[in-house]
């Protein structure tokens, strides 16, 4: 019995002192409601007392009285002036409350133009600290140490790369000064190489004297071979599957050349091949350059035939900007004109995502707009066109937005806009763009609807962890189209549509898989789509 009323007299001591009632006579606090809120947490008058010392109150005095905190803070110390040592005797007026945070932060304030001139080492440390009533008067010496010049750079784990090819990727030479900005701007840009994994943080490695140093860069070299994939099946035939196969051969040589081929079939009559070469480029900062020779096989409709070049300048990790040029040649089926088209298109893209493969924050924004030429063969006119050439413009624009919302529970939320400008009053349906499936409305056939316009995006919210994600999504999309009427007239022809579905996906370096179960509002919830995407190095 006597144990449990020392029990029961502990609680009731630990629950009056919780909530014991808080008290300012005196001079109060200039935050008051953050001193009561750790008097809340922290019923201790000691406890207490240090806190407003912290927080600049010197003369501070805390005392029980009953089930209450008295508390006299006293007037709020301000810093007048810090002195430093070593800097010329310079002084700086700070006027600010004297806490150990403010105290430290400009210390630090003063520290970073240091280091970013080149004294890496430079220290501060305070040695005096006077009081003239309410003002406080820190001496403080500066010790800004030896300038780091970057004597070398030294690049580990490579063995197939050229380490002057990777070199020409990172913005700092040899007799530079290393300064914080440049050491931040060296390890995005290692980052940013396409061929090789680097792995941070940068080393530094000081030689005798501590002036000179070399600057270490570890790598992981990819793999020379990675396939991707995907493959479905359509409900509505579920003998047909649909599929696309991805090959790319990097780093060729060890000169950062790419081959790569692609093979989709997105319908049971629709196929594509598309093989593309790019090599690195150093005409604007680094860049690649590259071509490509393309085949699109939808029978029934039309077959085309390709050829593009590119050129791409990155001006730093995170913008890049590319110039491209292509012909095409469009034969369609029946009794419909042949024609060609000579393209140039400008593309524009800003990406700070903290992790390109599984991202928790960050956005990425993708904008092409292209003009181009395209003219009816005269061997081929029928009597449908009015005009033998139309000069039009293409609109592409993506972006992606990731946040941390609670925990591991990521929002991802995708806008896109696809947009053909033409006179012409019903174009060839190649020139259309086709929207369903994987990238704009899934739950649909892959490219069950053509446009001329399109707005679409999804709301994705992803279950995050360390090799991937769970997610959830709901895709939504605008279509705009040209149609001949019930009157034999073109009219425009409008409508919404959605899906919706849950999937997952495993991702690290080397592999990923991504699957996913899509409906739309028509189809039976027993009959999903089923889509699944994968990617491996060889």
């Amino acid at each position: 019995m006597n144990v449990l009323l020392a029990v029961i007299t502990v609680i009731l001591v630990t629950i009056t002192a919780s909530g014991a009632n808080i008290v300012f006579e005196g001079t109060p606090p200039d935050n008051p409601k953050t001193v009561a809120g750790y008097a809340r947490r922290y019923p201790n008058p000691d406890s207490l007392a240090a806190f407003l010392v912290r927080e600049g109150y010197l003369d501070a005095a805390v005392r029980r009285d009953s089930t209450r905190l008295v508390v006299d803070a006293g007037q709020r110390c301000r810093i007048g002036q810090i002195k430093w040592l070593g800097d010329t005797g310079s002084t700086r007026l700070a006027a600010i409350p004297f806490t150990q945070r403010n105290l430290e932060q400009s210390i630090e304030d003063r520290l970073a133009p240091l280091r970013d001139s080149g004294y890496y080492y430079c220290t501060a440390a305070v040695i005096s600290i006077s009081r003239r009533g309410s003002e406080i008067f820190p001496v403080v010496r500066l010790t800004p140490g030896p300038r780091l010049i970057l004597k070398s750079s030294l690049f580990s784990g490579l063995t197939r790369t050229s380490p002057q090819l990777v070199a020409r990727y990172i913005p700092i030479e040899s007799g530079d000064t290393l300064t914080e900005r440049k050491l931040e701007a060296a390890e995005k840009a290692a980052a940013a190489v396409p061929f090789v994994n680097f792995t941070p943080p940068l080393m530094l490695k000081p030689r005798a004297g501590y002036t000179d140093t070399d600057l270490e860069f570890v790598f992981v070299e990819k793999k020379q071979a990675v396939i991707a994939g995907g493959g479905g099946y359509v409900p509505e035939a579920p003998s047909s599957f649909v599929w696309h196969l991805d090959l790319a051969f990097q780093n060729l040589f060890g000169r950062g050349r790419q081959i790569r081929i692609k093979s989709e079939k997105r319908e049971a009559d629709r196929q594509v091949l598309d093989i593309g070469y790019t090599q690195p480029v150093f005409l604007i900062g680094t860049g690649s350059a590259g071509g490509r020779v393309a085949t699109r096989d939808y029978r029934g409709r039309f077959y085309e035939f390709a050829l593009s070049a590119h050129y791409r300048a990155r001006f730093s990790p995170g913008f890049s900007a590319s110039l491209g040029l292509s012909w095409r040649r469009v034969e369609p089926e029946g009794n419909f004109p042949s024609f060609s088209s000579f393209a140039s298109a400008v593309t524009v893209a800003r990406d700070n995502l903290d992790d390109s493969l599984n991202p928790s924050g960050g956005l990425s924004i993708d904008w092409t707009i292209e003009f181009s030429y395209r003219r009816y063969l005269s061997d081929s006119l029928s009597a449908q066109s009015a005009k033998s050439s139309f000069n039009e413009t293409r609109n592409r624009l993506a972006a992606s937005w990731f946040r941390p919302l609670v925990s591991n529970l990521i929002a991802h939320v995708g806008v896109g806009y696809v947009g053909f400008e033409t006179s012409e009053p019903l174009p060839p349906v190649s020139e259309l763009y086709y929207i369903g499936g994987p990238g704009t409305i899934r739950g649909y056939r892959n490219e069950q609807f053509t446009a001329l316009r399109s707005a679409y995006g999804t709301v994705e919210p992803r279950l995050r962890f360390t090799s991937g994600y769970l997610f959830a999504f709901y895709d939504a999309a605008y279509i705009n189209n040209r149609i001949i009427g019930a009157g034999g007239g073109v009219e425009t022809d409008e409508f919404y549509r959605c899906g919706y579905g849950l999937g997952g996906a495993v991702i690290d370096r080397a592999r990923s898989v991504r699957l996913s179960l899509a409906w739309n509002p028509d189809s039976p919830f027993d009959q999903p789509r089923l889509s699944i995407e994968f990617s491996s190095e060889i």
